[in-house]
């Protein structure tokens, strides 16, 4: 009697993962002839992501501030459209633009880019920038800048294009967070906020838009081998730079190539590797599912996710521990 109460169970549990998988089930997509719209696309991971984009036979528009990084790129994307004989049937263009100044300017700028490659079929919004700084040394610029750039300035590109994808009933929407958006690091107390606003935003957007068949993408790279990272590290805190080292250190053309995979399948959320994969684990609060497999991966690895999670937590709070010791020795 117990066997079959408990299989009855387990079958209409299974049941209801698989209701819920296939409710959430997401269109593969191919990129050839989509206009994709990459923000941050002149540098790093945008950069990476550009050039992913024009491989697959995309129309791609490149959005930055540095127009020189926007000419070195455009060259570089045409070369490609050459080399691939798609001269005449595939658009490239960039465009000189501050998404965070102001939402009626990116508005602007997104009809006018439209007008040449057609509506947009698929927004990464990649621009961000990062500060690292103990709470009580950042600025509230410091604080305002971050928000604007990596919360606001998703917000605006993604208001741009939303309606036009509503209209059409299709569209894919990425935003690249950061595993600093998921757990919270040393000297990372405006970054993180920044990037863990955008865990609500997705989460809620995804929720409004998905009965016109727009799906909604969050990307949690690791620290990421670009000019950015680089530069950033040189005004790293000791804290944070030795917990940065022990995850490691992955390429742009990894983390980008792996970003449009998950645009592809529409899945809802993004990671890489192993630490990623257990943070996602951790942190999928009540994010939608998009299988079955991600469903009962997540509910039996949970508790093996937060115990490796405290262990995390313990070894972090050892450095920044002896960091403060080192510190008071030295005075």
């Amino acid at each position: 009697m117990l066997f079959e109460t408990v299989l009855i169970l387990s079958v209409a549990f299974l049941g209801f993962l698989y209701f819920l998988a296939k409710n959430n089930k997401r269109e593969r997509i191919d990129l050839l002839g989509k206009h994709v719209v990459i923000t941050g696309g002149s540098s790093g991971i945008g950069y990476d992501l550009s050039l992913e984009a024009v491989k697959q036979g995309a129309h791609v528009t490149v959005i930055a501030r540095n127009k020189d990084k926007l000419n070195k790129i455009k060259a570089v994307l045409e070369e490609i459209r050459q080399k691939s004989g798609t001269i005449n049937s595939q658009i490239i263009q960039v465009e000189s633009l501050d998404i965070s100044k102001s939402f009626e300017e990116t508005k602007a700028a997104f009809e006018r880019l439209s007008k040449t490659a057609g509506p947009v079929d698929i927004l990464i919004n990649n621009a961000g920038i990062s500060r690292c700084g103990q709470f009580s040394e950042l600025t509230i610029q410091d604080f305002e800048d971050l928000m604007r750039v990596n919360y606001l300035g998703g917000v605006y590109c993604t208001k741009s294009v939303v309606e036009s994808m509503k209209n059409r009933r299709f569209g894919r929407i990425l935003f690249v967070s950061s595993q600093a958006g998921q757990i919270g690091i040393f000297g990372y107390s405006a970054y993180s906020a920044s990037k863990f606003a955008l865990r609500g935003l997705v989460e809620a957007l995804q929720m409004e838009v998905k009965p016109y068949n727009i799906f909604v993408t969050l990307s949690f790279p690791p620290d990421t081998d670009t000019p950015g990272f680089k530069e950033e590290n040189i005004t790293k805190c000791e804290e944070n730079r030795l917990i940065s080292e022990s995850s490691g250190l992955s390429s742009s053309k990894e983390v980008a190539q792996g970003i449009i995979r998950s645009i592809k399948k529409g899945k809802f959320v993004n990671y890489f590797g192993l630490n990623g994969f257990l943070l996602c684990i951790l942190t999928a609060g009540a994010a939608p599912i998009t299988s079955l497999k991600d469903a009962l991966l997540e509910i039996i690895m949970m508790p093996l996710a937060r115990i490796i999670a405290l262990g995390l937590l313990f070894n972090f709070d050892t450095i920044v521990k002896k960091c403060h010791k080192n510190k008071l020795k030295a005075k």
